[in-house]
């Protein structure tokens, strides 16, 4: 087997993971708030992450800065904190669905924000892919049109928290470039873990409290899959094949994501979601062009 086809394996087995991280996320949002799922299923994932990120440290001779350390709780405030605190939010009070089809568009605000960010040009195609994601979203949310399975604050909370997510990518840039994604990831992810902890600490509110023999295995393939497996398997498919080609997964996602909560919720895909979904998948087409 070649390394390219190892590569598209990689990324095929992550688009699933992450296609199914809302749907999942879904069937316990009645036994733990937003913010702790987060932080039981990002601090099951960084026991995962942390060791490959000394392990690809000591084989590249990685040495951090002291300064670094800081962006890297940075990036963990708004990667973790903010972007996943967000989403599970917005899983809570909006249809899995359509929260994984928002989610996806993450990677179309990316480049905006890094013009605005790190002053890098806007080109035409770009403004393009934004103004039709830009639609297929307003397609889903349908605002002249009121819905019993879209929810308005689920909605706000999406886009916020894809919004987040693309500076999330932006910010993380320079820091992948000086120490590979994969350590990035791993000690944003700590460093959002701990903070999680102590706000859930001081605020009193329940950090383990909840977990039953009968949502621990969700909790686990939480933690292990979609936060831990996925974003190895995601760094070693690009690896093989290109970052460009990474990006498939959001391509992927919302069409399994909305066939999985439709199977496994009983979730109905109205038409406005195909048309949106359709909409957006078309932005990323239009993206990743040559």
């Amino acid at each position: 087997m070649s390394e390219k086809t190892k590569g598209f394996i990689y990324i095929l087995i992550t688009a699933f993971f992450w296609s199914t991280l809302e749907v999942v996320s879904k069937t316990i949002v009645l036994d733990f708030t937003p913010m702790q799922i987060t932080f039981l299923r990002f601090a099951i994932g960084s026991c995962l992450l942390i060791p490959f990120a000394f392990y690809e440290m000591k084989l590249e001779g990685i040495r951090i800065k002291k300064r670094d350390w800081g962006n890297f709780f940075g990036l963990g405030l708004i990667g973790i904190v903010l972007s996943m605190v967000l989403l599970q939010m917005a899983v809570k009070y909006a249809n899995a669905s359509i929260v994984a089809v928002i989610f996806s568009s993450n990677s179309l605000f990316a480049a905006p924000l890094a013009a605005l960010i790190l002053m890098e040009k806007l080109d035409k195609k770009t403004l393009m892919t934004l103004g039709l994601g830009i639609l297929g979203l307003l397609i889903i949310i349908n605002p002249f049109q009121q819905s019993e399975h879209i929810s308005s604050w689920g909605i706000i909370l999406g886009v916020g928290a894809a919004v987040s997510f693309a500076i999330f990518t932006v910010l993380g840039r320079k820091i992948t470039i000086k120490y590979t994604s994969i350590v990035m990831n791993a000690f944003s992810g700590f460093f959002g873990v701990i903070t999680l902890f102590f706000i859930l600490l001081t605020t009193h509110q329940p950090i383990f409290q909840g977990i039953h023999p009968s949502n621990l295995f969700t909790l686990l393939y939480l933690g292990i899959c979609p936060s831990g497996i996925a974003y190895i398997l995601f760094f070693k498919g690009i690896h093989y094949t290109s970052v460009s080609t990474g990006g498939l997964t959001f391509f992927i996602k919302p069409v399994f994501a909305s066939l999985f909560a439709a199977v496994f919720l009983k979730e109905v895909i109205t038409i406005n979601i195909i048309m949106g979904t359709a909409v957006i998948l078309s932005a990323f087409l239009l993206k990743f062009r040559n």
